[in-house]
């Protein structure tokens, strides 16, 4: 038997792996909002490509809004409903 047949990628992932990886992603994106307010400074900081990035902002940005605060109820019904239209004979 040869022990040192290679597993896929998916297989040797574990749970805390994948916890550490997302807490580091949250804190690149955090250091780019609170710390330097400047992406392209803080991927050079981490050593990651702003595309990187991105991809990580638009995966994780629900993630990050809800903690910061929660959307407002009014929000969904913020907007006016819109007025009908009466023919100009009934105002007569």
């Amino acid at each position: 038997m040869d022990r040192w047949v290679s597993r896929p990628y998916e297989a040797r992932t574990t749970e805390r792996d994948l916890a550490r990886r997302a807490r580091h992603r949250l804190a690149v994106l955090r250091h780019a909002k609170e710390v330097s307010g400047n992406i392209a400074a803080t991927c050079r900081y981490y050593g990651i490509s702003r595309q990187c990035f991105y991809t990580w902002r638009r995966r994780y940005e629900p993630v990050v809004r809800h903690r910061v605060q929660p959307p407002s109820p009014a929000s969904k019904s913020a907007s006016a409903p819109t007025p009908t239209r009466c023919p100009v004979s009934d105002l007569r």
